[in-house]
């Protein structure tokens, strides 16, 4: 009797959702010092710093991948350097069938380019872009990348079911497909959901633009045991843990009865900041909160739909002083729509007065970048663009806008002031001369691998 060949579709993930970027000479100077000074920081305040994974992986895809898995689908997953090495070896009657991109805003032209290729060696292979960009763009992407057989703004089983060309249906799977990952787990840098979209809508930010759907309150955490020591650190990168203050809570509940022993952090907006869920963040073995600020401006943050008073922020960061030993680190951004020259003197003002009295641990800061969508809001009529290649919306790279009455040069201006601000408020406030750390080791995180080229972990004491 003869035996039938079953010939599985293949199915291949190209995470692009990072990417390295080289940045102009001063700025380098300034990130440098600023994880030599994370590194010391750090070390003092969590003792000595566990090993790290540089690599980056999108939890989203490697969920997308156990799905195509539990339909019978064959599945590969790379990431986009990797694709792009691969290009010449790719043989035509064996390659993908579809290939889906995860990708942001700066990595669709290459994504993009890819596609082109990889159709020239085998013309039946569908392309589809995801990811956060493609949520928030997917009309003008399709229009001006027109190579990309479809543009999927949702993920889950809308994305399934595209990819298999079938409907598909999310039935219980292994929600994290890290085996299809080409390097050890610890390679990676760990980051874990358990909610996507957001619960408010900042006209400068997009995530709220993404489908709002819920994942494992643990975040798939439990799959991790066993295969990273104790101590490492995990990432919960939802726009807000749990995606609302309820949520949260019950995010917490759930890992207070996992014996996981990892390091968490998560991100958490100052309205949803409780004694009640910081002391439940702490019993579940978060050790940092990353909360923004964006900007010190109140005029700024409120034409912006950011309805969040100097105030409350305040009384949010004395909450979690008074109830835990959280490490806090804040966000800020430059350029926002609406700043003035006074905006750079109120922003100075406050990263001194966070990081001298102890409220913040770190700032973070970063560029505002006015990623493409398809219905601009109107909130952002002031800014002009004047730089129309996606390639370059970095958020640590010169602006692509202008604003009323403050140039791209303006505004890179008073970007780069405001890292050095940082940089000197935060090493008086830790009582470092950076003089004598500038050769020293620096904290290894991904932003240090993306901008800086920084090889490695953060190891050592």
């Amino acid at each position: 009797m003869r035996k039938e060949t079953l010939c599985l579709m293949r199915a291949l993930l190209v995470d692009a959702t990072s990417y390295t970027c080289v940045l102009p000479s001063e700025l380098q100077q300034h990130k440098r010092l600023f994880f030599q000074i994370e590194h010391q920081v750090r070390r003092a305040r969590l003792g000595a710093l566990p090993l790290r994974g540089m690599g980056c992986y999108s939890a989203g895809l490697l969920e997308l991948a156990a799905t195509l898995r539990a339909c019978g689908m064959f599945v590969e997953y790379t990431n986009l350097t990797d694709a792009r090495r691969s290009l010449e070896a790719l043989c035509p009657a064996t390659g993908p069938d579809v290939v889906g991109f995860g990708a942001v805003c700066a990595t669709v032209p290459a994504c993009a380019q890819v596609a082109a290729q990889m159709k020239a060696r085998r013309p039946q292979v569908r392309a589809v872009l995801g990811g956060a960009h493609a949520a928030a763009a997917p009309q003008l992407t399709r229009e001006r990348f027109p190579i990309f057989d479809a543009v999927e703004p949702r993920g889950g089983a809308a994305a399934a079911s595209l990819l298999a060309g079938r409907p598909v249906r999310i039935r219980p799977v292994p929600r994290i497909a890290y085996d299809v990952l080409r390097y050890p787990l610890h390679d990676y840098g760990i980051n874990v959901i358990t909610a996507s979209g957001c619960p408010f809508s900042c006209a400068y930010c997009q995530d709220w633009r993404q489908s709002g759907e819920s994942h494992p309150l643990d975040g798939g955490i439990t799959t991790l045991i066993g295969q990273l020591p104790p101590g490492t650190p995990v990432h919960f990168c939802d726009s807000v843990l749990g995606g609302g203050g309820r949520r949260a809570l019950a995010v917490c509940d759930a890992l207070q009865r996992v014996d996981h022993g990892f390091s968490l952090s998560c991100d958490l907006r100052p309205e949803l900041v409780t004694t009640r869920l910081v002391q439940a963040l702490t019993a579940a073995g978060f050790v940092e909160l990353r909360i923004g600020l964006d900007s010190a401006a109140s005029t700024v943050l409120r034409s912006l739909s950011r309805r969040v008073s100097e105030t409350r922020f305040i009384s949010a960061l004395r909450t979690v002083r008074d109830t835990s030993n959280l490490y806090v680190s804040v966000y800020l951004v430059t350029g926002l729509p609406g700043s003035t020259p006074a905006t750079l003197e109120a922003n100075t003002d406050m990263i001194d007065r966070l990081l001298g009295s102890g409220l913040a641990d770190q700032l973070k800061h970063h560029l505002y970048t006015p990623y493409p969508t398809d219905q601009r809001p109107p909130e952002l009529a002031p800014v002009t663009i004047v730089d129309h290649d996606w390639s370059h919306y970095d958020r640590n790279s010169y602006p692509v806008y202008a604003l009323p009455g403050a140039s791209p040069d303006l505004i890179w201006r008073d970007f780069l002031e405001t890292e050095a601000a940082i940089n000197r408020a935060w090493s008086r406030a830790a009582g470092l001369d950076p003089q004598h750390i500038v050769n020293g080791p620096l904290f290894s995180d991904y932003n240090a691998a993306v901008y800086l080229g920084v090889p490695g972990s953060a190891g050592a004491t």
